[in-house]
């Protein structure tokens, strides 16, 4: 299946495009206020960052929620499928650790289960279901995160997957956007020249292309095109 750019992604570029024309007009314009100059490098690195998360979160509660419209829910793959059912039992398990309370347990289960019947595959979800929990507790993009994140919607190796399409170490490239951003939060981060920050762009720029080529992949593979926006 051919890979179709995102509406997330186009997106994601714009910004980031924005990003490097600020930090080009910041060096020729700035150059004897370097305060200033430094000012426009540090925001353009916390803005791409935000931008990438931004951009993870949009694309995966757009597909499902795509697969919801579409009903092809049925088609979800399995590792999503056995996270939300997870988060839907937690409450009951949570309940029986304190209590001990073991046909409390098996009831609310069923109550559950019967108000959410997420393991029964049904064509049609028809109860509330959060999108957003598709990137629950993994929202910012660091290494760690952005493979569990491929691994809970069905992507196996993502991180490596990533690493094979750019011809990198993924791992490395992630550790470092998220140093400098982690850097200048915690102000120890030393001056940053304009080809530091213009690397960090490209990088962030490069992975979001990456991710969003697998997640393309992924949706073909297990739910469908149509889902794809």
């Amino acid at each position: 299946m051919q890979y179709k750019k995102s509406s997330s992604r186009k997106r994601f570029q714009q910004q980031i495009m924005e990003l490097f024309r600020s930090i080009e007009d910041a060096e020729c314009n700035l150059s004897q206020q370097t305060r200033l100059r430094d000012m426009v490098f540090q925001a353009a690195i916390f803005r791409a960052s935000a931008e990438l998360e931004i951009l993870i979160k949009i694309q995966n509660e757009t597909w499902l929620q795509q697969a919801h419209k579409n009903k092809l829910a049925h088609k979800i793959p399995d590792p999503l499928v056995g996270y939300i059912a997870a988060e839907a039992f937690s409450t009951s398990f949570r309940k029986h650790a304190f209590s001990g309370n073991e046909l409390e347990l098996c009831n609310n289960i069923v109550k559950t289960h019967k108000a959410r019947p997420i393991l029964s595959r049904p064509s049609e979800i028809n109860f509330p279901f959060a999108v957003s929990i598709i990137h629950k507790d993994v929202a910012y993009p660091s290494a760690k995160n952005i493979d569990r994140l491929l691994k809970r919607i069905g992507v196996s190796g993502g991180i490596n997957q990533i690493s094979a399409r750019l011809r990198v170490d993924a791992e490395t490239l992630v550790e470092k956007i998220q140093s400098a951003r982690t850097a200048l939060a915690h102000s120890f981060a030393g001056q940053m020249t304009f080809i530091d920050v213009r690397d960090i762009l490209w990088s962030t720029l490069k992975l979001g292309r990456a991710l969003d080529q697998i997640m393309f992949d992924n949706v073909a593979k297990h739910v469908d095109v149509s889902c794809w926006n």
